[in-house]
């Protein structure tokens, strides 16, 4: 039965399509014949819009809308031109044509300028632009371009805008796998389209979109709701069509309502629903797939069929449907599947070997994003060296016209030289002025063209410092998180015994606190580089906070070395910041241990009530630091030991608090036997730094 059905399929098809063939080439005939003969405007643009239609996505299209477009630019049939404007951008979109996309994009901004008016197509056609832009790669170029359109839809409350620039934030913000942010923009643009009843094909399409999202970050609930829409709205749609005598368009879409039931069955563990949509979506689907069309179908296929053999335990067949993926479409996500499929199947040094291309994609995209940034930037640099360039060109025009005025001025004075002998000592009195005057703002030109040069200078440093920051964190945060990337995926991985696991655990622990200290010590720098950093005075126990800092730094010093806190009077308080002091002791202990193999590390505190003032001391006997470098280690970024985990932060950072506190941090240059930092605090605090 199975194999008749397999012959029929096609044999309906072409007799379908010779039928259709048939009356499409008559139809054809009829229209070229108006185009000849009908003089009537209407008449050949009605022409011209059906023809283009019956050959969407063709090169003779492109012909057939450039003809509708001049037409109806000559008649100012401003509805025709906007329709053959948006038609040729979906064309140039769908092949895709940046270029061109882009030529047509400003055609119509400048002709929606001259006629000041905001018609549907303008966001048509962005929402394309923005869209080729993702694809292209270029994730701020789009975001930029989507969130211009939405703020121009506001701001003149264009309903069918916002709902496209929705749909298109949507688009991007599901690319990036962000799909909780996406949900909310389907939703937005969804809201908007029912609410103006809007089209229904449209709407379908949005459906489609945010079910997908909406499983994807196990909204079930939600994404059964939109479920039921999107059957009702298909329903519709074939109703429409058979009405109209049109052939059925959306069959991939009643295919992905398939795949969907199979996914939303999937993640509710219930497999023989899942089973039965599956076999529905074969069967459904098996004339398109033949067909070679519809690639978003045919791939959901693979993926669910992929999804439900690995529910089963069906490794091997998931792996040969995810490699029929793979096959079609280089998606990182499926690659991931296909790594814990090997993992499963126990084929580790092929899972191994893919992660590492895994791995090696994923630095590739953001070596990628990093360049474009920094072209960006390179951008923005050229733009302040423009903007420079424009002020000295109006400067020296200043001074151009300044020259005339003082040629004027003196061509005066001759004449009046020879007219008013009587007024001489009176005019030259006032020409010694006048020329004083110009002297002060000839002076004051020549300051403010020295203050630009000092800005250029400074930008230009600025510049260079933004791109040196960028490398330096970029380079200190991905090598933790690649840590806990890898390790991640090992802890869960099955065959490993519970002592492997521990210890990967504790690899991803000590990578993600290195993570967030390298957050947090970034932004206290940038706190207190900004000035926003004030310190909050109160009475505390000393001993205590020595005791936390002792405490909080233990699981950091290796096996052998001993961590001591010496203090003399134990129930001394201090008038200080407990946050801020503990935050400096923590930065020295920790550099103390990442430095002390063997040995010890000691926390001493000296009161000394006759000079007014706390001294701490971190001693350690760790490998110590060179006379011709004790200076420079409390700069930012930087290091002794490039191969040592860290920023190059943490000192600076100690330098900055203890200055704030009104004291000192300097290092021992007399102690030899590794290194002694010594934090001066008084019992003081100048009244500058109190909150």
């Amino acid at each position: 039965m199975k194999k008749e059905r397999i012959y029929i399929f096609p044999l309906l098809f072409l007799m379908l399509f010779m039928q259709l063939y048939g009356k499409d080439s008559h139809k054809s005939d009829s229209l070229i014949n108006i185009l000849h003969e009908d003089r009537d405007p209407a008449s050949v643009l009605k022409a011209l819009k059906e023809l283009a239609a019956m050959n969407r996505d063709k090169a003779v299209e492109v012909q057939y809308l450039t003809a509708m477009l001049d037409k109806a630019s000559s008649v100012d049939s401003i509805s025709m031109v906007y329709d053959a404007l948006s038609n040729l951008s979906r064309y140039y979109y769908n092949i895709p044509d940046m270029d061109s996309l882009q030529l047509w994009a400003h055609y119509i901004d400048s002709l929606i300028l001259k006629r000041k008016d905001n018609p549907d197509v303008y966001y048509d056609v962005h929402s394309f632009v923005s869209k080729q832009f993702l694809y292209q790669g270029d994730g701020e170029l789009s975001v930029d371009e989507a969130v211009r359109m939405q703020n121009k839809a506001k701001a003149s409350r264009q309903v069918y805008g916002q709902i496209c620039s929705s749909e298109t934030l949507g688009i991007i913000y599901q690319t990036s796998q962000q799909d909780s942010l996406a949900f909310s923009f389907f939703q937005e643009a969804l809201r908007l389209l029912e609410e103006s009843n809007g089209d229904l094909q449209y709407r379908i399409y949005i459906l489609s979109n945010m079910i997908r999202t909406a499983l994807s970050s196990n909204r079930l609930e939600e994404a059964r709701e939109a479920l039921d829409k999107y059957e009702i709205s298909l329903d519709l749609q074939d109703e429409i069509n058979r009405k109209n005598q049109i052939v059925n368009r959306s069959n991939w879409h009643r295919w992905m309502s398939y795949a969907f039931n199979v996914d939303l069955f999937l993640k509710k563990g219930e497999m023989q629903k899942a089973r039965q949509s599956l076999e529905q979506m074969v069967e459904y689907g098996s004339q398109i797939e033949r067909a070679g069309k519809f690639n978003i179908a045919v791939l959901s296929y693979f993926n669910e069929l992929a999804y439900f053999h690995c529910e089963n335990g069906a490794y091997s067949l998931a792996l040969a449907a995810v490699d029929s993926i793979l096959s079609q479409h280089d998606d990182p996500n499926v690659i991931r599947q296909k790594i814990d499929i090997l993992s499963h199947l126990g084929r580790h040094e092929e899972a191994v070997g893919l992660y590492k291309k895994y791995l090696q994609g994923v630095d590739e995209r953001n070596d990628k994003a990093f360049i474009r940034q920094v072209e960006q930037l390179r951008t923005l640099h050229n733009v302040n060296d423009k903007d420079i360039q424009d002020k000295e060109l109006q400067i020296s025009h200043l001074k151009v016209r300044q020259n005339q005025r003082l040629f004027v001025i003196s061509c005066c004075v001759l004449i009046l030289l020879v007219i008013l002998i009587i007024i001489l000592l009176q005019f030259l009195r006032r020409s010694r002025r006048l020329k004083n005057e110009l002297l002060d703002e000839k002076q004051l030109l020549i300051e403010s063209q020295n203050d630009l040069f000092k800005a250029k200078v400074k930008a230009e440093n600025a510049s260079h410092m933004k791109s040196a920051f960028m490398a330096n964190i970029s380079h200190e945060i991905r090598t933790p998180l690649n840590a806990i990337v890898g390790f991640s995926s090992l802890v869960i991985d099955p065959d490993c015994d519970e002592d492997e696991r521990r210890g990967y655990s504790s690899i991803i622990q000590n990578n993600s606190d290195l993570l967030l200290n390298l957050i947090n010590d970034v932004l206290d720098l940038s706190h207190m580089e900004s000035g926003n950093l004030v310190v909050s005075l109160k009475p505390c126990r000393l001993y205590s906070i020595c005791k936390d800092a002792i405490d909080s730094v233990l699981h950091r010093v290796e096996q052998g070395v001993s961590l001591t806190l010496s203090m003399q009077d134990e129930s001394f308080v201090l008038n200080t910041d407990p946050v801020r002091f503990q935050q400096m002791l923590l930065n020295l202990l920790t550099n103390a241990a990442k430095f002390t193999h063997q040995g010890k590390i000691d926390l001493a505190v000296y009161i000394d009530e006759e000079q007014r003032q706390v001294r701490v001391e971190v001693t350690d006997t760790g490998c110590g630091i060179p006379p011709d470098k004790q200076e420079k280690v409390f700069g930012r970024f930087e290091k002794l030991d490039d191969y040592v985990q860290g920023a190059g932060l943490g000192l600076a950072i100690c330098k900055m608090i203890a200055e704030q506190l009104g004291g000192s941090v300097y290092i021992d240059s007399a102690y030899t036997d590794g290194a002694r930092f010594v934090f001066i605090h008084p019992f003081d605090v100048p009244e500058i730094n109190k909150v």
